[in-house]
């Protein structure tokens, strides 16, 4: 314990001022009954901040020491990245240069499907040329890695190529959908994973078997929001795992009687907006913030004059905001233990039942599967 002492000290004299605001709002990670409360918090509280390469670093010693203290607890599973668990996926680098090299320069912006009634919203994706992604996969296509198969997957799915997109899909999941998996120490493992359950949950329709894909997909974007440095993604996989609580499954598949998802919602989106900064231009994440403070002050996505939560709740905004952030992890602790108990995992006989249903959904009318899993305007 000595070590963490030190390391806190150092950080305690890097951000002095901040710190005092951390323990001010943070009683209870001192507590000694709660070894495992520390890292996870001063790592939320961190992402809201400016970036600095030194507290990073200190983290990282700090998840090391706190790994060997705490031992085989879920907590650290969940929040901890164990170096002698780490696979060397350094080889997915190659293939992210080429796709990024390979992809056009210019956005193509396409329509959503909309819940509101006066507001539209439109997506900017860039494409990659039916030639470069012949190359990339002849290069890449039988490397056996949850990343490089998820981002093949996105290719083949946004150019309506879905037969050729399942059978990437397929390989990925696979190697992901029980416990445990070699990926769970890999941070580009988990970005493949989060990106695998994300389409998953767009395609399975079968509710039981979304359920264990909702619990799946938020178990694995809380890990890859833990673990990750990476501002622009730590922004995508809240606003992923906030928008998945807009779902109306989230009643039935968070694990505790009153946790209220939209109030999840609300902190999912403030840390979407505000922990890729600097990295990320506040102007590219607004929406999320003007999102998270639409649903605190009208209980809905729509505008309206109820009072919302401001008046429901008794906390305040950024209370709400910094409560739910952890009450999060309670939940993905609560699904990692079903996951390790096999309750919300997904067994080879129930995959290949998946992705035949796949297959017939698209074969027998191809309009309407891309319609639903694509959600473009027509």
């Amino acid at each position: 314990m000595e070590k963490i002492k030190n390391i806190l000290q150092e950080i305690i004299d890097l951000e002095g001022s901040a710190m005092d605001f951390f323990f001010t709002n943070n009683p209870e990670c001192f507590d000694k009954s709660k070894p495992d409360w520390l890292y996870p918090r001063l790592v939320a509280f961190f992402q809201s901040r400016p970036h600095n390469d030194k507290i990073d670093e200190l983290l990282n010693e700090m998840s090391i020491e706190l790994s060997a203290v705490i031992g085989d607890n879920i907590f650290s599973e969940l929040t901890i990245i164990d170096k002698s668990k780490s696979i060397d996926d350094a080889f997915v680098e190659a293939f992210i240069l080429k796709l990024t090299k390979n992809e056009s320069k210019e956005y193509k912006f396409q329509q959503l499907k909309s819940p509101y009634k006066t507001k539209g919203y439109s997506l900017a994706l860039k494409s990659v040329d039916k030639w470069v992604l012949q190359n990339l996969t002849m290069e890449f296509g039988e490397t056996e890695h949850p990343y490089i198969l998820a981002e093949l997957t996105n290719c083949y799915m946004l150019s309506s190529s879905f037969l050729d997109a399942f059978q990437y899909l397929y390989r990925a999941a696979k190697q992901l959908t029980t416990y445990p998996h070699k990926y769970w120490n890999s941070e580009y493992g988990m970005m493949g994973a989060a990106n695998v359950y994300r389409h998953l949950f767009i395609l399975v329709t079968d509710v039981e078997m979304k359920l264990r894909i909702f619990k799946l997909y938020y178990l694995h974007l809380t890990r890859l929001i833990n673990i990750t440095k990476d501002k622009l993604i730590l922004s995508n996989s809240y606003s992923n795992r906030a928008f998945m609580c807009r779902d109306s499954l989230s009643l039935y598949a968070l694990p505790f009687i009153g946790i209220n998802p939209d109030l999840l919602y609300i902190s999912d989106l403030w840390y979407a907006h505000n922990c890729g900064q600097p990295e990320v231009p506040a102007v590219m994440t607004m929406d999320f913030y003007k999102m998270s403070l639409t649903m605190y002050q009208n209980a809905s996505i729509y505008v309206n004059n109820t009072g919302g939560y401001k008046e429901i709740e008794d906390r305040t905004y950024g209370e709400i905001v910094e409560a739910k952030n952890f009450q999060s992890i309670e939940i993905a602790i609560e699904y990692l233990k079903q996951f390790k108990d096999s309750n919300c995992s997904i067994n080879r006989k129930e995959l290949n039942k998946i992705f035949q249903d796949f297959e017939k959904e698209c074969r027998f009318d191809f309009v309407k599967f891309k319609n639903r899993v694509l959600k473009f305007k027509n």
